[in-house]
């Protein structure tokens, strides 16, 4: 008989029959605040299951079935999620600082103002995932999938975006200082107020993409070897912050003509 226990009060939160919680059946369990700290809990099922305030910090969830499950306001800090299900799931106020994530499917999760500072989440399915308010400072997302999602005030300074698939994404008041973008998808993507100063752009697939209010885009690194497919829409706004400054091999790239290069930076000079 395992017994897990309230983090704060010590009391008892459920019994669990058996010697481990691997593989445990854990399916629409009420584990609010239970202590799992250090926890063997790989390929459990934890489906639909309440982890509200629950200390996971440093257990082992790898290949766990998290699905639906609320784990807001968990302490996650350096849990292993690697391989988990955890379809939409909520993690609002979760703290996964320096979690590993890597080959977890995510989508339609819910991350409001999580900490997610140098978690690895390498090729993690996060489609249609919402990150509003989220701290990604120097995660590493190389490879993953957030077709569709929404990012919003979000803080991703350094963070490691190499390939990732952004289409259709949403990045509005956001922070991407120093992050690298290299062979990122920004296919369709909506990238409006938001930091990109000294983001590496190198490769960076842009079709129908839109920079809206993007008042720093000229310090953007790699510009010059963005891969432009399509129609890319800088508004006025960006335009007249940058437009002086822009590489003239990026404006190339966008399709502009040498007769409207000269008009345009006699505008914008």
């Amino acid at each position: 008989m395992i017994t897990i226990r309230h983090t704060q009060t010590g009391e008892v939160v459920a019994e669990i029959e058996g010697e481990s919680l691997r593989g445990a059946n854990l399916a629409g369990y009420a584990l609010i605040g239970a202590n799992l700290a250090e926890q063997d809990l790989s390929g459990a099922n934890l489906q639909g299951a309440n982890l509200c305030w629950a200390n996971l910090s440093g257990a082992n969830l790898s290949g766990a079935n998290l699905e639906g499950a609320d784990l807001s306001a968990t302490n996650a800090k350096g849990c292993c999620l690697a391989g988990a299900k955890a379809d939409t799931a909520r993690f609002l106020g979760a703290d996964l600082q320096g979690a590993d994530l890597r080959g977890a499917s995510l989508r339609r999760t819910l991350w409001e103002f999580a900490n997610l500072s140098g978690a690895n989440a390498e090729s993690v399915q996060f489609q249609f995932a919402d990150f509003t308010g989220v701290t990604l400072e120097g995660a590493c997302l190389t490879g993953a999938d957030f077709g569709g999602s929404r990012f919003v005030r979000v803080k991703g300074a350094r963070a490691n975006f190499r390939f990732a698939a952004l289409a259709q994404a949403l990045i509005r008041d956001s922070d991407f200082t120093s992050a690298d973008f290299t062979g990122a998808d920004l296919t369709l993507t909506n990238l409006h107020r938001s930091v990109v100063r000294e983001a590496n752009l190198s490769e960076t697939i842009l079709l129908n993409t839109a920079f809206l209010q993007c008042g720093d885009l000229h310090l953007a690194v790699g510009l010059e070897e963005v891969s432009v497919n399509s129609r890319v829409l800088l508004d006025v706004a960006t335009l007249r912050a940058n437009y002086a400054v822009l590489p003239l091999a990026f404006c190339k790239r966008l399709g502009i003509s040498s007769e409207e290069e000269v008009v345009f930076r006699s505008l914008y000079s």
